[in-house]
């Protein structure tokens, strides 16, 4: 019943526009036809579900009911699972993977910012700190390249960004 409602909240969310990045999808397939792999089918007691069953006695009738139940309704429940996450869900995933690209743009990054975070800062504010500390540490890296006797060897007129990656290969 969880793996149907799961599947339903999903359909929710793609009619709504609410989907993950497709690259998060990785082996999702996989991991849920691995619960209705064949052997499964042909013996559930090789299922990760029917675990808390090995505790009990042998002969014990809620084995065969566990056994049962995986056969008829877990396993069949995956495999429908599966299917849905090959067929329905990837095309309507986004391939933006940022927060902000979602349909809740950049209040949905702000609310995370809020949630994860103990800055009390918008998205903007946390980029441009990003921005000026690059800045911060360009301008030393290019101090520290000017000391060296490398930069009396190579034309003052090289772009900095070339300058950096000239200079770090020298390293």
């Amino acid at each position: 019943a969880r793996i149907v409602s799961l599947s339903q909240n999903m359909r929710l969310g793609l009619a709504e526009g609410r989907v993950p990045p497709r690259v998060t999808l990785g082996s999702s397939v996989e991991q849920a036809m691995a619960q209705a792999s064949p052997s499964i089918m042909e013996d559930p007691t090789t299922s990760p579900f029917f675990g808390p069953m090995n505790r009990l006695p042998a002969g014990d009738p809620r084995r065969d009911e566990a056994a049962r139940i995986i056969r008829e309704q877990i396993a069949p429940a995956y495999i429908e699972f599966a299917q849905f996450l090959q067929n329905e869900y990837p095309p309507a995933c986004r391939e933006t993977v940022g927060i902000s690209a979602g349909v809740d743009g950049i209040e949905a990054y702000n609310i995370a910012l809020r949630n994860y975070t103990t800055l009390p800062l918008t998205a903007d504010e946390v980029h441009q700190i990003g921005l000026d500390e690059v800045a911060r540490l360009r301008a030393e890296m290019h101090t520290v390249i000017e000391s060296t006797e490398w930069r009396s060897q190579h034309p003052k007129w090289i772009d900095p960004d070339e300058t950096f990656r000239w200079f770090v290969e020298y390293l």
